[in-house]
């Protein structure tokens, strides 16, 4: 068995107990989850029951047919210091606003707002960018510089002007305008009261005012006026300066509302109340009182980070939050859900802290309308602590499993580690001090990868070791093969050097020229086996008619070889036998074995060139009638270097000709053999091609 799959089986014994246990814990926090958001459902039901009859709702919730985007202004968390910065406003949760209307607008010139209240006071936070900045002049008798206006909406449901105007960075007050005409100034009204602050990119304003003149319709306006033309403005405010004839609603929580949601908000429990538009009428917060009590144990460091891990090993996909509160007002499916009669609930994990949690929203009716919503919120800490303890006892268990089989992986990796090392010292004593490689190079019987790399190490060695004795029988061959060449073109020089006077020196250069020819085709020997190697891999191959191919060649041996006699013995076989081959690659090759044949075969017996077919492959036989092929060489002998030719002749001989013969053999995916014949002295070299189809 593989070493991988060995480890790979080991490791799941300790996979399966924590898996199974995750898959548990899921279920069972799946269960309680449930559970809890049918809890929250019921709650939710029972709280809008209890709200249909309550007054205060009734009046915050009148039906209106009038289609206005009102100005929602939240609860401050802290006290708002009129000095112009925004600081105080750094925790308010709802952000700046643009205003919907402008005349003239090019882009110079933007307003945003935020607006909330606090302790029975409304507060205006004005950002106002203004490239062109045109202060107030009290000794002008009309209006004039860049100013902001208030419209309210008095009990008697006249509109009421106030002109916000300075003349450098300070404190105000507003002044009341007689109607919409800019010019007619009347007297300040203390109770509204701000901070005018001077910015690079233009003003910031803080204005306060009390709620109760401003609760039943408010709007501002900026009114700009360029230093370059005073008489003519831009506008920008929440309503139309010029057409609009009834004010922008306020929205802000009711404190009769909440104090209505007290009884029915428990600790860890956080209630919402909105109308039927979304906008959030009333709130009761009491989460962080349920988290206190948790927070005050001090947890170890063990412990904590052991929660840490339960909370991410069962964190699933962060789900958002299925409302969206956007400043003040709520929306989102399950809103909608509500709006439309039906109660809903869902989860979702916080960011933040990863805490699940559960909401739940309920329908507020009256009479035959759907008035408003219930939303209940409540994060699943008594779920997140059963799902935590669960989870805890597992991992201890776990723990426990895990120790024993760390401790049966150990052993096994003993194992493993001293069959590394001992192939590692095998490795390394395997070439002796002389350089030589050793022979005795271990073969292991595991069937795993250390065993398959041992048998491939001392397969590397094998070759190496024949590798370097081709090396050295190529020094020697050499050697032996250039000495006599050398030794020849070195005594013709030697018998010119003393030729005497009327001495001819044409049998001299004769030799020393037939000794130059005999290096030259030395080392033309030398350089054939990588020029058939790189042919090789270079040419491509086309069909070829074996027949045709060898009737051509030995046509050619004949002429070449005229005290040779050959033979072609065809077997009834039809010339028009093809191969997919290159034609000079196979005219090497068959060059090689016919030149190997003449070299052996005695001069009175034929050499047999027979081709034969079996199935689907073609069978090319060379036989000669010389000697036996030695025992040692049988498998050695289409190996470089190789030799047991005789020298009949003067061509040098490197043991390279049947190195070809197999290279060509490879490239054609032909096999080729060599065999004594079993009835004759004699050689039979046998080359196996595949029928191209």
């Amino acid at each position: 068995m593989p070493l991988r799959l060995q480890l790979l089986l080991v490791s799941l014994l300790v996979l399966v107990l924590p898996w199974a246990a995750h898959r548990y814990v899921q279920e069972m926090e799946g269960a309680l989850r449930q559970g809890q958001q049918q809890a929250l459902l019921a709650t939710g039901r029972a709280v809008a029951q209890a709200l249909a009859g309550q007054a205060a709702f009734d009046t915050q919730t009148e039906p209106t047919t009038e289609v206005v985007s009102p100005l929602y202004a939240g609860l401050l968390p802290h006290p708002i210091n009129l000095d112009g910065y925004a600081d105080d406003w750094a925790n308010y949760a709802h952000d700046y606003q643009s205003v919907e209307f402008g005349s003239g607008v090019d882009g110079s010139t933007t307003l945003s707002y935020r607006i909330g209240i606090r302790q029975e006071r409304l507060y205006l936070l004005l950002e106002i960018e203004d490239s062109d900045k045109v202060y107030y002049r009290p000794v002008e008798s009309q209006a004039n510089g860049d100013r902001v206006v208030l419209r309210l909406l008095a009990p008697d449901s006249a509109f009421d002007y106030y002109l916000i105007a300075s003349s450098a960075t300070g404190n105000f007050n507003a002044q009341r305008l007689g109607g919409r005409r800019l010019d007619q100034i009347g007297e300040p009204n203390y109770r509204i009261q701000g901070y005018w602050l001077e910015r690079s990119e233009g003003y910031r304003m803080e204005i306060a005012l009390p709620l109760d003149i401003a609760e039943r319709g408010l709007d501002f306006f900026f009114i700009d006026v360029d230093s370059h033309s005073r008489d003519t403005f831009r506008w920008q405010g929440t309503a139309d300066w010029r057409t609009s004839t009834k004010p922008t609603p306020l929205i802000h929580p009711s404190r009769e509302l909440g104090e209505a949601l007290k009884p029915f908000t428990p600790s860890g429990l956080r209630l919402r109340v909105t109308d039927n538009q979304g906008w959030l009428l009333a709130e009761q917060d009491r989460r962080g009182e349920a988290t206190a009590s948790e927070q005050s144990q001090q947890r170890g460091l063990w412990d904590a980070a052991l929660i840490q891990l339960v909370r991410w090993s069962l964190g699933q996909e962060a789900r958002p939050s299925p409302l969206r509160d956007r400043s003040g007002q709520l929306s989102g499916g399950l809103l909608n859900t509500a709006l439309g009669g039906n109660s809903e609930s869902d989860w979702f994990r916080q960011r933040r802290t990863d805490t699940p949690v559960i909401v739940a929203v309920a329908p507020i009716q009256l009479g035959t309308r759907i008035a408003g919503t219930v939303v209940v919120e409540q994060a699943s800490d008594l779920v997140a602590a059963l799902t935590e303890l669960a989870f805890t006892r597992l991992f201890y268990l776990t723990l426990l499993v895990l120790f024993i089989v760390v401790v049966g992986l150990l052993g096994f990796a003993s194992v493993l580690s001293w069959r590394v090392r001992r192939l590692r010292d095998a490795a390394e004593n395997a070439v002796a001090a002389d350089g030589t490689i050793r022979d005795d190079f271990p073969r292991s019987r595991s069937r795993d990868e250390l065993g398959d790399l041992s048998r491939s190490y001392a397969d590397l060695l094998d070759e190496l070791r024949d590798y370097t004795g081709y090396l050295r029988r190529l020094a020697s061959i050499l050697s032996h093969e250039l000495r006599t060449p050398l030794a020849v073109v070195k005594s013709s020089l030697e018998n010119l050097q003393q030729l005497r006077e009327g001495e001819t020196a044409g049998a001299y250069l004769e030799r020393a020229r037939d000794g130059t020819e005999r290096l030259g085709r030395l080392l033309s020997a030398m350089s054939e086996a990588g020029n058939v190697e790189q042919a090789v891999h270079n040419e491509e191959d086309e069909p070829v008619d074996l027949g045709a191919l060898l009737a051509s060649c030995v046509a050619g041996y004949r002429t070449a070889y005229p005290e040779s006699r050959f033979e072609l013995l065809l077997n009834g076989i039809d010339t028009d036998l093809r191969i997919n081959g290159q034609p000079d690659l196979l005219a090497q090759l068959l060059d090689k074995l016919i030149d190997n044949a003449v070299s052996f075969s005695p001069a009175d017996q034929p050499i047999q060139i027979r081709l034969n077919q079996e199935s689907d492959r073609v069978l090319l036989s060379i036989i000669n009638y010389g000697p036996l092929l030695p025992a040692s060489l049988r498998n050695r002998l289409f190996d470089p270097m190789v030799t047991v030719r005789e020298k009949r002749y003067d061509a040098p001989h490197l043991g390279l000709g049947l190195y070809i013969v197999r290279l060509i053999a490879e490239r054609h995916h032909a096999t080729v053999t060599a065999k004594n014949l079993p009835q004759a002295p004699g050689v039979e070299f046998l080359v196996s091609f595949p029928i191209s189809k």
